[in-house]
């Protein structure tokens, strides 16, 4: 299970409005997690000792699947949106 607590942040430098939940999650303690509201655009962030991955989620994304993905797995994406 993960443990979220919303924290909302208003102007990003790329954003007009960028909403984000920050949670943990079992199996990961030393990784911090958050899901990044961007426009239409939903990122998950997976952080520890200052490396930063994300990704872009998609509507049927299973979130635990796609961190075991970004974790192991981590690749750089240029988007342009």
């Amino acid at each position: 299970m993960f443990n979220a607590v919303p924290a909302f942040v208003e102007s990003s430098a790329r954003y007009e409005r960028t909403e984000k939940m920050k949670f943990q999650l079992a199996g990961f303690e030393s990784w911090t997690f958050q899901l990044v509201f961007c426009g239409s655009l939903l990122v998950l962030e997976a952080e520890r000792d200052g490396v930063l991955l994300s990704t872009i989620l998609q509507p049927m994304d299973c979130t635990r699947t796609r961190i075991h993905e970004l974790i192991r797995q981590p690749s750089c994406t240029l988007a342009n949106h």
